[in-house]
């Protein structure tokens, strides 16, 4: 799924975390996010979902200084 693809279908994630083209790429090259070997644009949902879940945890946790 491209950025604007997983950005429609969570709408919630969009608003919350306000998450660019950019920030896809640095979690990208981070390890934090895998895309498709095809194109470095598609993303797998199940891996964005995961990274949902750990931004969600440490934000509750309290563990983000921003």
């Amino acid at each position: 799924m491209t950025v604007s693809e997983l950005m429609e279908k969570h709408p919630d994630v969009k608003e919350k975390f306000e998450w660019n083209d950019r920030d896809f790429g640095v979690f990208r090259e981070g390890g934090l996010l895998r895309c498709s070997k095809k194109s470095k644009n598609h993303y797998f949902e199940d891996s964005f979902l995961r990274l949902v879940e750990a931004a969600n945890r440490n934000l509750e946790d309290g563990k983000a200084d921003i």
